[in-house]
């Protein structure tokens, strides 16, 4: 499974910019990070004032995989 995959089962929030997959940071999105050894960064949403985590090149769905 893909990183996507693998959020959207652990139902975590997602968004994307481009190819950059955008998740909310808890800790379902900490363990599929950990599982897949994806680094990220992190960001407070300027809409939502929330942290999210940026994993570059990784939104594809099951489609794009």
């Amino acid at each position: 499974m893909t990183i996507y995959q693998d959020m959207i089962e652990a139902g975590v929030e997602v968004s994307n910019h481009c190819s950059d997959l955008y998740v909310l940071d808890c800790e379902a999105a900490r363990d599929v990070l950990k599982k897949h050894g994806a680094r990220s960064t992190t960001f407070r949403n300027a809409i939502d004032g929330q942290i999210w985590r940026d994993i570059p090149l990784s939104f594809f769905s099951i489609l794009g995989s």
